[in-house]
């Protein structure tokens, strides 16, 4: 009875938790998000309304800083973009091509086309599935429709191809400095590996697609999450699993994930327009945000495309599909990062 009785009343204090207080909300003309990042301070973001046009939201700026579009790059229909860890450039790609532009003045400082597969069966073709790009844009990284990873350094020119999946790569996430990357698969494999060497480091196997990887700055943790009930917190260093999200739904898929700063909380939105905040040691959820979508919508859900938290874990930004960013006041729940201890960025 004892136990019931402290069990019972946890759930109420989690229930009565006050609701994070909203500091701001800007919608987008009533324009729907196709792509979306947040730099990893949380002080920008970076969105596509028309899936061409790439447009730089600052914090405290009610309208756009730059719109981002060169004519002769052919980036149109964009279906990834990411915001590299120090915020200096953004890569975005379409389903053949993809750009990088300089976050300072919005210009490009480059675009690409990717090469198509010699052995494609008449009709296929090579497509671009998701990019990532590491601190001064150094490192360029892309999945693609074929399992195959392709790691571009777009100063020297140098390509290095990976060739360890079989299906599609649903996800990438790369370290700020560009030297381990972790892609995951609908073959239902996630790895995580050495870009000097294309060898992989850590391999973890599920019965269902890999739909979600985040990998932590610090090099402690990688996340993935398969399209049915499995999604996990992992060790870089040995392998093993460190947590398992708590919840209860049968099939939950995620949209987006990251990892805060200090490394012990993980940040993940959905498609039903939930942001929740998990401890990465336990695997519990300690918060859940519902954001907005605009009045009249119909259907009224939304995709959480990006979610940041600042570096004092204060405040917390999101990006969703029906245009809407939002921005939340965290300070009664997320602990200050001064006591956190971290570990280096080496695996």
């Amino acid at each position: 009875m004892k136990a019931l009785f402290i069990s019972c009343c946890c759930l109420l204090i989690t229930a009565c938790a006050p609701a994070p207080e909203k500091i701001w909300q800007r919608s987008a003309d009533g324009n729907r998000s196709y792509v979306a990042d947040i730099a990893n301070d949380a002080s920008f973001s970076v969105t596509s309304s028309d899936g061409q046009e790439l447009i730089m939201w600052h914090r405290d700026e009610a309208r756009p800083r730059y719109r981002m579009q060169q004519e002769q790059s052919e980036i149109n229909q964009l279906i990834a973009v990411d915001i590299s860890a120090d915020g200096q450039v953004i890569a975005a790609a379409s389903k053949e091509n993809f750009a990088l532009w300089d976050t300072n003045t919005g210009e490009l400082q480059g675009y690409w086309r990717i090469q198509q597969e010699p052995n494609n069966e008449p009709g296929q073709r090579t497509q671009i599935t998701s990019i990532v790009v590491s601190k001064k844009g150094d490192v360029l990284a892309m999945g693609l429709n074929t399992g195959k990873v392709i790691i571009f350094n777009p100063r020297s020119g140098r390509r290095l191809e990976m060739l360890a999946h079989t299906d599609y790569i649903t996800s990438l996430a790369i370290s700020p400095n560009g030297k381990y990357l972790l892609s995951g698969s609908y073959d239902g494999t996630a790895l995580l590996w050495n870009t000097d060497t294309a060898a992989f480091l850590q391999r973890v196997e599920e019965a269902q697609p890999i739909m979600q990887v985040a990998l932590d700055a610090n090099g402690r943790w990688f996340f993935t999450a398969d399209r049915s009930d499995e999604a996990s917190i992992w060790s870089v260093m040995t392998g093993e699993q460190q947590a398992k999200l708590q919840f209860n739904d049968r099939k939950r898929i995620f949209s987006s994930a990251r990892f805060s700063h200090d490394g012990n909380f993980l940040l993940t939105g959905t498609p039903s327009r939930m942001i929740e905040i998990w401890d990465t040691e336990s695997g519990d959820r300690i918060r859940r945000i519902e954001v907005s979508v605009p009045p009249g919508q119909r259907p009224t859900s939304a995709t959480v495309l990006a979610v940041a938290i600042d570096p004092n874990q204060q405040t917390l930004w999101s990006e969703n599909s029906s245009g809407i960013a939002e921005l939340w006041q965290l300070r009664d729940v997320m602990p200050n990062p001064a006591n956190s201890q971290t570990t280096p960025e080496t695996p």
